[in-house]
């Protein structure tokens, strides 16, 4: 008797441990935002959306009111095992990434409910290794002004700790795909994957993040609704495509109270004919604490 006393004790000590570990602790925050503009003698509708129209007088006033709703959703099991889940409602524009403010009044038109971002953060077991995957805010590193390159899209980033002063991250990033999508075609090379590095380097009053990416472009992807050209500057080509970015930036805090920032990128494709793209860009800034 006693045997099996000690037996059920046992088992009941396991299962108690498991069901705490399957413990989940769930944060919910949120925000709703509110509203309108009025504007006048604005060519194009004067709604900020809308290409301009030379030929059309619109100069009568025009009148938008507008709003958009997120709650999000934190779980954590652990500092291991952790995800986020925001939803959202009001969507006022069909562009590639803008998250704008859905219309008032329109009988439902905007305001779908989506994810606008499902991801989960996990450790790899027994090292400083973390992993997120999923539809996640992601951007190139920039600080001076925000990122001009990448929004958020479903990635698989890996960071990686190599000691207190640097540490490595590398992504996989689907910015754009028509596949296996509900009652729709499939259309092969109709995706944009890429592939990014980079690394932070930390010191005493300074800190450098160079970076690199490779986008594969197929040549039937979803091109962008604003002249042919997407947020990520490609236009169509009947041939899949090669595109890269090299950058770094970078700030200086040793000079306290001041604090100097830098961004630098340089971008190009292997397209022919009017796909061909190249450009650069470069930032610099300087801040003073009073």
């Amino acid at each position: 008797m006693k045997k099996l006393m000690t037996l059920l004790l046992a088992a009941g000590m396991v299962f108690s441990a498991a069901n705490g570990a399957s413990a989940v602790d769930i944060k919910v925050s949120g925000e709703w935002l509110f509203g309108g503009n009025f504007t006048n003698n604005i060519l194009g509708g004067g709604n900020g959306i809308e290409p301009l129209q030379k030929d059309v007088d619109v100069a009568r006033g025009n009148f938008t009111a507008r709003q958009r709703i997120r709650l999000t959703l934190e779980m954590s099991v652990s500092e291991a095992l952790s995800g986020l889940m925001q939803f959202q409602v009001g969507n006022g524009t069909d562009m590639p990434h803008a998250l704008t403010l859905g219309s008032i009044g329109t009988g439902g038109t905007g305001k779908a409910v989506t994810a606008r971002w499902a991801y989960l953060d996990w450790l790899v077991p027994n090292t400083d290794v973390r992993v997120r995957m999923g539809r996640q805010p992601f951007a190139a590193p920039s600080y001076v002004f925000n990122s001009p390159v990448l929004d958020e899209s479903p990635d698989v980033v890996v960071n990686m700790p190599l000691n207190e002063a640097i540490d490595v991250t590398a992504a996989w990033i689907r910015a754009r795909a028509l596949v296996n999508v509900w009652g729709q075609e499939y259309k092969p090379h109709s995706t944009i994957d890429l592939a990014y590095l980079s690394g932070n380097f930390a010191g005493d009053g300074i800190k450098v993040s160079p970076y690199g990416m490779l986008a594969f472009v197929g040549s039937q992807a979803n091109f962008g609704t604003v002249n042919d050209t997407d947020m990520l500057g490609f236009t169509p080509s009947d041939e899949n495509t090669v595109a890269y970015w090299v950058g770094v930036g970078g700030e200086l805090t040793m000079f306290d109270p001041f604090k100097f920032t830098f961004d630098a990128l340089y971008s190009g494709n292997d397209a022919d004919g009017t796909a061909e793209r190249s450009g650069w860009y470069a930032a610099l800034g300087a801040e003073m604490k009073t």
